[in-house]
């Protein structure tokens, strides 16, 4: 699957006729039989972002293989912090018994930061999901490697010049949404950013097995963190 250092690079590759990865396929090579995904994220749910997502998706009604998420599980992803394990076999597998321990470490890394002011939009699309761009100027990045000695290695992105934040608004039932989206994101891409602050971080547990075909994985709140700085 192509990784991208930019949002142009992403959006040049889609419109030049990248494929589309669909989710089962996506979430089957990431967790490779492994069920609880661990990661640090910022809560999209200001009415703003939740306007500009019901926006896009509005105008995408009608095209088959996509699959919104609900608006409560919308979220920015800050860093993966590994996959619980009964017994570790991989460098991204984490014990049940490390999870207070890392949660404690986050507290102590976010300790004193500062809410960061995010503009959020356009639409565009990476190979697994329909997204919103988050422009932070550097502000998410430094969140993420703030956390980075509390967890394992990060199966999200394969290093810090390959993150990119967004809001995933949507996941692919199978490829063949890719011609439809084509057709109709260049107009959508038009639409006015909106601004709004992230204030709080959230140490949560995706569930990637177990759900029906094509419905939103669960999701765990295992703790949040107020960004108050000072």
């Amino acid at each position: 699957m192509p990784l991208f250092t930019s949002f142009d690079a992403a959006w040049r590759w889609f419109a030049t006729g990248g494929d589309l990865v669909p989710v089962e396929e996506q979430r089957a090579r990431l967790a490779a039989g492994r069920a609880q995904l661990l990661a640090f994220q910022a809560p999209m749910t200001d009415p703003a972002v939740v306007t500009l997502a019901a926006d896009v998706l509005d105008a995408l009604g009608g095209v088959d293989g996509l699959l919104p998420l609900p608006d409560e599980l919308l979220h920015c992803s800050l860093r993966g912090a590994g996959f619980q394990v009964i017994a570790k076999r991989r460098p991204d597998d984490v014990l049940r018994a490390d999870v207070p321990r890392i949660a404690e470490r986050a507290g102590a890394a976010l300790r004193g930061t500062a809410p960061a002011e995010v503009e959020v939009g356009p639409v565009n699309v990476f190979p697994d999901a329909l997204v919103l761009e988050v422009h932070h100027g550097g502000a998410l990045a430094d969140l993420r490697r703030a956390l980075a000695a509390s967890v394992a290695p990060d199966p999200l992105a394969a290093d810090d010049a390959h993150y990119l934040a967004h809001v995933s608004l949507a996941f692919f039932a199978d490829a063949s949404c890719a011609e439809p989206l084509r057709a109709r994101l260049p107009a959508l891409r038009s639409l006015p950013r909106v601004r709004t602050t992230v204030a709080r971080v959230d140490f949560v547990r995706w569930w990637l097995t177990g759900a029906e075909a094509g419905d939103p994985p669960e999701r765990d709140l295992i703790r949040s963190y107020a960004l108050r700085g000072g």
